[in-house]
């Protein structure tokens, strides 16, 4: 019975801990115009299916108005020496999003299709050298900023 409740109590941590794919609270304002800030922390991400544990840059944008905003980021990283967008102008590395007036959306560990508001730092339990050096977030012009 009790390695039974022991075995319980641990396959039910395993269950809360996959259901917390991101731990952090380090965010910093990293681009703003009149009506967005732009926000980045870097989280530690679990694929657990998969066995990768990851640290990845996930980014919030803050509405600071009372009407809803539509807005296109751009993003350029480098990995090493090797840079991904820092021309500009490709759409890949292009997102758009609305924020909800007075309201804001924040990215989560990237998941399949869902990619445009983080994108791989560093990984933790893999021997890959590839690890983010630098990276900028701008706001593209858009209709309404």
């Amino acid at each position: 019975m009790k390695k039974n409740l022991l075995t319980l109590t641990f396959a039910l941590l395993c269950i809360y801990a996959s259901a917390q794919e991101t731990s952090s609270s380090d965010w910093k304002a990293i681009v703003s115009n009149d009506q967005v800030t732009v926000f980045s922390t870097v989280s530690a991400c679990s694929d657990s299916p998969n066995g990768i544990d990851k640290n990845e840059v996930v980014i919030r944008v803050v509405n600071k108005t009372n009407q809803e905003v539509t807005l296109t980021l751009e993003y350029s990283m480098t990995y090493g020496d090797k840079c991904y967008n820092c021309e500009g102008g490709n759409s890949e590395f292009q997102h758009t999003i609305v924020v909800p007036a007075n309201g804001s959306v924040e990215g989560e560990c990237y998941q399949e299709g869902r990619k445009a508001l983080s994108f791989l730092h560093s990984f933790i339990n893999i021997n890959n050298p590839t690890r983010l050096t630098d990276y900028t977030v701008t706001i593209l012009p858009t209709e309404n900023n």
